[in-house]
């Protein structure tokens, strides 16, 4: 008895040592491109966060131009006027609709014999379809009704900029940044020195975690980047109208921007940052465990020739005389196994990729 519980034993810690070793030399295999020999700002989740905070850094530091000069830069292309036209289908359908709408007020007022509601409606059906119209008719018409649009959208962006001056103060604690307008000589930056060398000495390597270095050979075109916008009401919401008016001048900006090392919890990268680091330790103990676990699961396979044994017994034979203890435990180690496996696979590819790409930060 004690021989053949002893038995047992071995071959349910082989299959754990094989299966774990599998598993960790899979993960290695699937992610080291991710983590080996790479820090958290090598990542695209860090990238896509620099990227916001130079869009936050845009709008809310380097352009300073007004809703009136914005308005002053807005163009309309021929196409943007075709779209304005054919927003709702055709002359003829767009007729159609307006003369559908009014039809139960139209008729409703003629029933109770009430011709000056009648006039009233006929009126402005008529207004309208004459507005339709001349949409179609004139060009110098439906443009300035597409300025009016792009107007309001600019109009809207200002009334809300201060709410991006707000976001942007969350950035302070992430970045650290001495940038100067390669043509005006302005300086932006959010140290308490505006001293060219003293901002320089702190944004050396020593201090920083990472630094992005702009020169002249790599200048930073600061008009590039934009915060991403959404409807969801909270900040300012625009269009391409503000992207293309803010993108107009291209001034670029040399200098450093650098994430310190005593990053602050308040950070809007500290979690993601820990969290990568928590990844990659797991990553490198799960990795070494799994590679080593199965180049000895498969030294021992071979030292005592236990694939050669299973092949040598009919499947059907081995199986019946596998214990019903040893069968459940071997099917409750798959199910664990394959259940971590998925985890991982959604984790990687699909969670993370989400968040890359989250507008949490939009405005």
């Amino acid at each position: 008895m004690g021989t053949k519980w002893k038995s047992k034993l071995s071959w349910g810690a082989w299959l754990l040592l094989f299966t774990i070793g599998l598993s960790g030399t899979l993960t290695f295999l699937s992610h080291w491109d991710a983590y080996l020999g790479k820090s958290y700002f090598d990542t695209d989740e860090f990238q896509s966060e620099y990227n916001t905070f130079l869009g936050y850094l845009h709008i809310s530091e380097v352009s300073n131009l007004t809703g009136d000069e914005m308005k002053e830069k807005i163009t309309v292309s021929d196409e943007e006027m075709e779209e304005y036209r054919f927003r709702y289908g055709e002359l003829s359908d767009q007729i159609n609709s307006i003369q559908e709408q009014y039809r139960p007020q139209l008729d409703e007022a003629r029933a109770d014999h009430n011709q000056k509601l009648e006039s009233y409606y006929q009126k402005q059906r008529d207004k309208k379809i004459e507005d339709i119209q001349k949409n179609f008719d004139s060009d110098k018409y439906v443009k300035e009704k597409v300025k009016k649009e792009k107007e309001k959208q600019i109009d809207h962006f200002i009334e809300n900029k201060e709410e991006v001056k707000r976001q942007f103060k969350q950035w302070d604690s992430s970045f650290d940044y001495y940038l100067q307008n390669n043509e005006s000589a302005e300086v932006f930056t959010n140290l308490s020195s505006s001293n060219k060398q003293d901002a320089y000495q702190k944004l050396n390597n020593s201090n920083m975690q990472f630094v992005q270095e702009y020169k002249s050979a790599r200048d930073l075109s600061i008009y590039d980047y934009m915060p991403p916008s959404d409807d969801t009401g909270e900040g300012p919401n625009y269009d391409n109208t503000v992207t293309d008016v803010l993108s107009d001048e291209k001034p670029v900006l040399i200098g450093k921007i650098g994430v310190p090392k005593s990053l602050p919890k308040t950070s809007m990268i500290y979690e993601q940052y820990h969290m990568f680091q928590i990844n990659q330790l797991f990553f490198y103990l799960y990795s070494t465990v799994g590679v080593f676990g199965l180049a000895i699961s498969i030294w021992l396979a071979r030292k005592y020739r236990l694939l050669a044994a299973i092949g040598e017994l009919p499947i059907k034979n081995v199986y019946r005389k596998v214990p019903i203890d040893l069968k459940i435990a071997s099917l409750l180690l798959f199910v664990f196994v394959l259940m971590v496996s998925v985890g991982n696979i959604f984790y990687f590819y699909f969670i993370r990729r989400l968040f890359s790409y989250d507008q949490k930060y939009a405005f």
